[in-house]
C-alpha cells in the first residue's frame, strides 16, 4: 500500500497527500477480515502541520474511509 514512501519529509505547504490509494470497499473487506482472524491492524495516516479549524490534521477523504471501515466493524 505504500507510494514512494508513507513519511512525509517535507512541508505540505497546506495539501493533503494523494489520499487513500483503494477504494473504501477494498478497506472494508480487509479489515473485515482481520477482525474476524483477530489480527492486529496498524493504520498510517499522514498528519499536516497545518492545522486550522477548516483545514483538519487528516485527509478528510481518509477519514471517510476510517468511518465507514468503523461502521461495517462495529455497526456504529
Amino acid at each position: 500500500m505504500d507510494q514512494g514512501g508513507w513519511f512525509q519529509n517535507r512541508p505540505m505547504n497546506g495539501q493533503y497527500s494523494g489520499g487513500p490509494i483503494h477504494s473504501t470497499q477494498e478497506y472494508v473487506d480487509y479489515f473485515t477480515r482481520m477482525a474476524d482472524a483477530e489480527g492486529p491492524v496498524t493504520v498510517n495516516l499522514i498528519m499536516t502541520a497545518d492545522v486550522t479549524n477548516e483545514h483538519p490534521i487528516f485527509n478528510p477523504k481518509c477519514m471517510a474511509v476510517m468511518d465507514e471501515v468503523r461502521k461495517a466493524i462495529r455497526g456504529k
